[in-house]
């Protein structure tokens, strides 16, 4: 550097005779100006970015612009990497980095520009995987190598990151915890060019070596004292045969390990199934659990093993007694006997929906609503043996009768009147053979209440047939009105209501007076009715009808009648189950009047025209058009007092009750006389029912 400074130094020199020679020779002072001093420099490229190979040009720029000396100098800091000449050309060497600097002559100001040079890119043609396919267990770590064409190639190789895997790098995997086995593709990339590789994961599924079911993770199992439990892994979980245990080629032994939470318990070893397949072996020592924990990498999968007794199978067993029958309510107890003594199987009692399970073979029938007979399986082991059993509910029956007294029914005594009842297997036809014995239901097994003792009182009582002795209950009757008789067994319980009268005495008589009678509407009549004996308890019931109302005690009134002339009918009445009917006939208010000649229909709601001074006599008739006096009813049907006759004006007729003899017989009715000319409303009432008609009075 000092050198090129030297040369620039002759050269100005040089200049300056020169110069001063084109003077003519002449020697004369000039002035000479001030030099301008370089300020700065900057380089028109910062950075560089090459290929190896490729060459580039840097210019200084160098201020201020009118500088005297803009002489600059050009230096590589790695001219292996990059190299540059004096004009500022640079040549790219090999991939690295370096700084170009340029420093002026005057004053030696710098400025730098990073160069970076890139390999020149070799694209791989070929990728080629050192397995085609490979297998894991879950947390099992394997590796694949990539080998690139050409050898040179600058392309990287690319891994890529699969769910089921961790990629740890270089073709390096772990397969993650797995919930089911799952195959896919490997796809690992160089540049353009790929290769894939089978990958499957299989869960840590252990198998139990002699019967091949799945052990499952978290299970618990049992072994006996001594006894074993050999697992290996399968690439199943069902249907697991030989093709599907999982070899030492795909897990090795080394890569798990089994560990015994409670190796006093049950100690565990790493044993080889088959000669080829990697598993575990569990021993018991004692009684009591570990846990067996198998590990490989970070995934870990554990089961419980339980160890027992030696077990010492039953091989019979024995029920005492056969069969069972039972009361809703009642407890009762069968005996089992398992051979050998020693078995260490335990009796397993079942538990049927018609029974409660106390253990140990003590049984309380439930409440049911009908009998019901079924088999109850008892077992010890792989043994067992029944017992029949029926359930009966409580079906009270009458012992004079043989009936029904249903749980919740009322049953009606006489006051010192008594009952007695048992209970029975079935709620109809209830005879002697289906009566519940003592060796069914014992008298302790059951209690009887009464909740009023001053109406009614219980007691339990026996009865017997032959050698046959059936308990049950009598109810004595003490007093009028109500009780309720509760019985009970265990916790079930069933009643029925007792109403107590006095004794009654049925009516086997029944006479109406009178046995016939008629009526005109709205009228009203007694019926008297006689009871035999006189003593009888059953009341008389007076029915109703569509044509009568009934007062009570036989008194009836006619109701009005529009139907026709007249109805007849029969009236039933009763006394207990005795009955007696009255003929009753109900006649329409049917007006005649008679003038002694002929009788006239005087028409209900119409007028009549009547002469001034003139006077009609009006009967209550039985038929629409009576010929004489047989068609009139008489005072023994229709007494004057039952009915009213009124004028609606009386300054134009006036009317009176009159009566007639007719032969034998005499018939009441009323008489009209008109006064003077006008209209008047002539109306007959008998109780609540009115018929009328008018009257004009003309000259």
């Amino acid at each position: 550097m000092k050198s090129y400074f030297r040369i620039l130094s002759a050269l100005s020199a040089v200049a300056a005779v020169i110069a001063f020679s084109g003077c003519g020779g002449k020697e004369q002072e000039q002035p000479k100006p001030d030099p301008v001093k370089v300020s700065g420099v900057s380089i028109d490229k910062p950075t560089l970015s090459m290929t190896e190979g490729e060459t580039a040009n840097l210019t200084a720029i160098v201020m201020p612009e009118n500088a005297t000396n803009k002489a600059v100098a050009w230096k590589s800091g790695n001219s292996g990497v990059a190299d540059v000449d004096a004009s500022g050309k640079v040549t790219a060497v090999k991939a690295g980095t370096s700084d170009i600097t340029v420093t002026t002559a005057d004053g030696g100001k710098t400025a730098t520009c990073k160069v970076t040079v890139a390999s020149k890119a070799v694209p791989a043609t070929g990728l080629t995987l050192s397995l085609s396919s490979i297998a894991f267990v879950e947390g099992q770590t394997k590796s694949i190598n990539a080998t690139v064409t050409p050898s040179n190639s600058t392309d990287e190789v690319v891994w890529p990151s699969p769910a089921q895997l961790t990629s740890n790098g270089g073709g390096s995997y772990t397969a993650k915890k797995a919930d089911d086995s799952e195959s896919f593709d490997l796809e690992v990339k160089a540049g353009a060019v790929s290769a894939k590789a089978g990958v499957t994961v299989y869960p840590m599924w252990f198998v139990e070596f002699l019967t091949d079911k799945l052990v499952p993770d978290g299970s618990a199992n049992t072994i006996t004292e001594g006894g074993e439990l050999t697992c290996y892994f399968s690439k199943k979980k069902t249907g697991i045969t030989g093709d599907f245990y999982i070899g030492d080629d795909i897990l090795p032994a080394g890569d798990f390990t089994v560990s015994s939470s409670e190796a006093g318990i049950a100690t565990v070893e790493k044993v080889v199934v088959s000669s080829k397949y990697n598993g575990f072996k569990v021993v018991g020592k004692k009684l009591g659990s570990s846990t067996i924990t198998v590990k490989i990498g970070d995934v870990s999968r554990s089961i419980k093993v339980t160890v027992t007794e030696k077990t010492v199978p039953a091989t019979g067993l024995t029920l005492a007694p056969k069969s069972l029958e039972l009361v809703e309510g009642q407890t009762k107890s069968i005996n089992a006997t398992v051979a050998p003594s020693n078995t260490t199987d335990e009796v397993v009692w079942p538990s049927p929906a018609q029974l409660t399970s106390n253990g140990g073979g003590s049984y309380t029938a439930k409440k049911a609503d009908d009998s019901e007979s079924f088999d109850l399986e008892v077992k010890a082991g792989a043994v067992s043996a029944k017992a029949g059993v029926t359930v009966y509910p409580m079906w009270f029956v009458e012992s004079v009768s043989d009936k029904l007294v249903p749980d919740g029914s009322t049953y009606k005594l006489d006051k010192d009147e008594n009952i007695a009842c048992f209970f029975s297997k079935q709620k109809f036809s209830a005879t002697r053979k289906v009566l519940i014995d003592r060796d069914i239901l014992s008298a302790g097994d059951f209690t009887v209440t009464s909740s009023n003792n001053s109406v009614a009182t219980v007691k339990k009582v026996p009865f017997q047939t032959g050698s046959i002795v059936f308990n049950g209950f009598s109810v004595s009757a003490l007093n009028v009105g109500s009780s309720t008789i509760t019985v009970k067994i265990g916790s079930v319980s069933r009643s029925f209501k007792v109403t107590v009268t006095e004794k009654t005495v049925p009516a086997t008589g029944l006479t109406l007076t009178p046995e016939s009678l008629a009526f005109v509407e709205g009228q009203t009549k007694s019926i008297r009715a006689t009871v035999t004996p006189s003593n009888s308890t059953d009341n008389v019931v007076w029915p109703g009808s569509s044509f009568l109302t009934s007062n009570g005690g036989g008194s009836y009134t006619a109701k009005q009648y529009d139907g026709g002339i007249s109805i007849g009918f029969g009236l039933d009445v009763r006394a207990g189950s005795v009955k007696a009917t009255a003929n009753v006939i109900v006649y329409r208010m049917q007006l005649y009047s008679y003038d002694g000649k002929k009788f006239e229909y005087e028409l209900n709601d119409t007028q009549r025209l009547l002469k001034k001074n003139k006077r009609i006599v009006c009967y209550f008739a039985k038929y629409k058009s009576p010929a004489d006096f047989d068609g009139i009813i008489n005072k023994g049907i229709l007494p004057a007092g039952d009915f009213t006759v009124t004028s609606s004006d009386n300054s134009v007729a006036t009317v009176k009750k009159e009566s007639i003899n007719a032969g034998d017989r005499e018939c009441n009715g009323f008489s009209v006389t008109t006064l003077n000319l006008g209209h008047s409303t002539i109306t007959v009432k008998i109780g609540n029912v009115s018929r009328s008609f008018d009257v004009l009075v003309t000259k």
